[in-house]
């Protein structure tokens, strides 16, 4: 019996893995533009906190940067099923950081962030550091290990987080993780962090489609947050007053939102290298979700 084709008809069997992969990381990503959301929403009985908004940046941020540097190991999950479990792994460990990360805005009263983080940080830092080793085995499993200090660095940082309850120090352990990812954006925009040849790592998939099939998932929740609004308008017509200004905005909004999307593909190159404009593209639908 001959082997099955790598492509069937233009289609790789790494697209039809990773396109599985990237519906439940944007699923993931999804829950931290929906927890923001929320925070907005119940603003009015929400007592913010920047140490606890700049760590849900923060987690998001490594999040994305997972999504950005796997493209490197795309070549390894077509060749072992091993290789693809571990590629789920990610979402999941994401996942269980984001049910920590974020209150639960069913309950009624007053959310004081900053009390709810001291009081989950400790869950919280230890799932982060849960997902650093995980990533520091991969990279061991792949060969690919150009950016480990950041590892250990995220390591560390999350050890003392789970650990120390001093409000100063958790003040100074943000100012290092925020140096540190700025570090890093820097230094993956300039190329001093990635490895040789990785532009042409991947014939089959390209570095342009990885990104953008984690955009679009990101795009299309937002646009379909516009759908369940309207969807909840009617089933509640009894409830509410109708306001045509409101729905007219709320038109206007989603042809907003697709024209941006509309106009980004003459972006994508020059996305597809800067980590801070992949960044900055996934922030313009938050805006919307808001």
């Amino acid at each position: 019996m001959e082997d099955f084709p790598d492509i069937i008809k233009g289609y790789s069997k790494v697209e039809y893995l990773i396109t599985f992969g990237a519906i439940i990381f944007g699923f993931v990503a999804a829950e931290y533009f929906n927890g923001w959301g929320q925070l907005w929403r119940n603003r009015k009985r929400v007592k913010f906190s920047w140490i606890y908004f700049a760590y849900t940046v923060i987690a998001f941020f490594v999040l994305v940067v997972v999504w950005w540097n796997f493209w490197l190991q795309s070549q390894y999950i077509e060749k072992s099923i091993i290789h693809f479990h571990l590629l789920l792994g990610y979402p999941v460990i994401y996942y269980l950081i984001s049910v920590f990360l974020f209150p639960d805005f069913s309950s009624y009263g007053l959310i004081d962030l900053s009390n709810f983080f001291f009081r989950q940080k400790k869950k919280f830092f230890l799932a982060v550091a849960l997902f650093f080793v995980f990533d520091s085995f991969n990279a061991m499993a792949y060969g690919d290990d150009f950016d480990g200090g950041f590892r250990v660095i995220g390591i560390v940082i999350s050890l003392c987080g789970a650990f120390i309850d001093n409000t100063n120090f958790h003040k100074f352990l943000l100012a290092v993780s925020v140096l540190a990812v700025i570090i890093y954006v820097v230094a993956l925009d300039l190329g001093y962090m990635v490895p040789e040849g990785s532009d042409t790592l991947n014939n089959q998939y390209s570095k342009v489609e990885h990104l953008t099939v984690f955009i679009s998932l990101l795009y299309g929740f937002v646009a379909a947050e516009f759908f369940m609004g309207w969807g909840s308008m009617i089933r509640n017509s009894k409830k509410i007053q109708f306001s045509w200004i409101h729905f007219l905005w709320s038109i206007f909004l989603l042809a907003l939102l697709i024209d941006i999307w509309w106009s980004g593909r003459t972006q994508l190159e020059f996305i597809s290298s800067h980590l801070s404009a992949f960044l900055l593209f996934l922030a313009i639908p938050l805006f919307f979700i808001c």
